[in-house]
């Protein structure tokens, strides 16, 4: 009989994600271009061009709705852990 070993792997802390909010400066950031690629992923159209503009905040906050947390556009650990990459807030 063989033994078969399952290892779990492990999610990290949604305090480790950065806080990202609109920024009309359009420095491209990874983080924000991570963010677009998600909200994409849940069915919304957005140019990945790591710039967190009006587009990308209201994008956010219909995500935050649909997931009946506080929409406020402000990507935070509660936004990160409903998109799954993520657990425990705190």
């Amino acid at each position: 009989m063989q033994t078969t070993t399952v290892t779990r792997t492990e999610l990290p802390s949604c305090r480790y994600f950065p806080l990202l909010k609109r920024n009309d400066d359009v420095t491209q950031n990874e983080d924000v271009r991570y963010l677009q690629r998600l909200l994409n992923a849940n069915g919304y159209s957005l140019a990945t061009d790591g710039a967190f503009g009006p587009k990308t905040e209201q994008a956010a906050i219909k995500f935050q709705t649909s997931k009946r947390i506080q929409a406020d556009g402000i990507v935070g650990p509660q936004t990160w852990k409903q998109f799954g990459v993520c657990t425990t807030v705190f």
